[in-house]
This record gives C-alpha cells, structure tokens and sequence, in this order.
C-alpha cells in the first residue's frame, strides 16, 4: 500500500477494477430487466368476526407488478385459494385498466384472469377469505396458467435493483467518476510534492 501512495504515476488498475465492477453490475441489471419477473406482495386486510363468533373473514390482497420494461404478460390465471372465497375483484392501479373478465368464485378458490399484463403496469387482486390463520387452510396465492413463463417473486434485493434501476446505474458512473478524478488530484500533488522535495535537496 505505502508503494502505491509512493507511485509517481496513478495505479490504473485501481480505476480498472471499480469500472469492471460496475461494469458487472450494470450487465447484472440488463440480465433481470429481460427476465419475465412479476413482483407480488401478499396481505391480509380489514379483519372481522361474524356474530356468532365462530368465524372469521379477511380481505387477502395480493399486489401485482410487471418489473420489465418490454415484455407484455397474455392470458394470465391468478388463483387465491381458501377454505372459502368470496367476493373476488381486480383493483387496477392507473395507468392499468380494468381486466376484461369479471373473477370467478369456486368456493374455495377465486380465479383472477388477466388478458394483458403490460410493462411497468400495477395491479391489485382481492378477494374475502374464511379463517384467514388456519394452521390447516392457509390462504394460497399462485399462477395457474399464462401464455408466457413468469417467475414471481416476492420484495428483495433483485426487485429493489430493478424498480431502481436507474438511480443505481447513476450512482455507480458517478462514483466511478468522481473516484477517478480524486486519484488523479491526489497523485497529481503527491507528485508536485516529490518534485519540490527533489528540487530543494538538490540546491541543498
């Protein structure tokens, strides 16, 4: 380390790593942005008890979000399982619209069926369900059948990374830069140093 601040010259590789590193970085991104990923975020909402006490409902509410930037999801079938569903419907986030098809209710499943999916759109899938915290009947949420394969996933570094995206690869340019620029400021008067000190022990 002393040798490298003791360099009359700026060590590149230094400056090579960081832009390699963010160079991995930002084809890590490109990787996942072309990757058919849903983000969805299930929760229960708006818990009550019937009267008689024996029986407790809630609103399970499962976010949807297409995390691409170009791929359009067809004939998606979301599935929310219970012991007994009710009340199912589709909440659009502007700029989505309303699906096309109304959810349909088999008891202890409600199917949600969504003809277009487009990039960056939003979506929220609601439906009633009985004994929400049933060790036996817990609520599930899956995809049935889509004309594309989709991963879905839950909130995590990989989403984070592509719903930020864009400040991420600035960020990196960024430091990458200004990281540069200090390596040459800081070798460019450690070198002015050197030089005045050989100067005066050579009048000396």
């Amino acid at each position: 380390m002393r040798d490298l601040l003791k360099a009359e010259k700026p060590p590149f590789f230094i400056s090579i790593l960081l832009g390699a590193f963010a160079w991995a970085v930002l084809n890590y991104v490109e990787t996942i942005q072309n990757t058919p990923v849903i983000l969805y975020k299930p929760r229960f909402t708006e818990h009550q008890l019937s009267e008689d006490e024996t029986t407790e409902t809630a609103q399970f509410e499962v976010y949807l979000e297409n995390l691409t930037e170009n791929i359009l999801f067809t004939n998606l079938e979301f599935v929310i399982r219970s012991e007994k569903t009710f009340d199912a419907f589709i909440m659009p986030i502007p700029p989505a619209w309303d699906a096309d098809s109304s959810p349909s209710g088999e008891c202890e499943t409600a199917v949600f069926f969504i003809e277009e999916f487009h990039p960056g759109g939003k979506i929220k899938l609601h439906a009633t369900v009985t004994n929400p915290f049933s060790k036996t009947n817990k609520p599930a949420f899956f995809l049935r059948s889509s004309d594309q394969a989709i991963q879905l996933i839950k909130p995590s570094v990989r989403t984070v990374v592509l719903k930020r995206q864009e400040i991420i690869i600035f960020s990196f340019l960024f430091a990458w830069a200004i990281f540069t620029l200090l390596l040459y400021w800081f070798y460019s008067l450690t070198t002015e140093s050197s030089n005045v000190s050989s100067k005066a022990a050579r009048k000396s």
